[in-house]
């Protein structure tokens, strides 16, 4: 089981890569994704990773 700690503006992303996780593998999800922002940079790319193999995610307040 993987716990993820992030910061509450990231809430949203997390949400939605959530919603897609059951029906869509990742790499489909950073196709998708890299489609809308045109470019992903590799932080952008290893987030959106670790949100989608995250069991559990516990966000903080900065």
């Amino acid at each position: 089981m993987s716990k993820l700690t992030l910061d509450e503006k990231h809430r949203k992303l997390a949400d939605c890569i959530n919603s897609l996780k059951s029906n869509y593998l990742l790499s489909e999800v950073l196709l998708v994704a890299g489609r809308k922002l045109n470019n992903l940079h590799p932080e952008t790319v290893a987030l959106i990773a670790k949100i989608y193999l995250a069991d559990e995610i516990e966000f903080t307040e900065k």
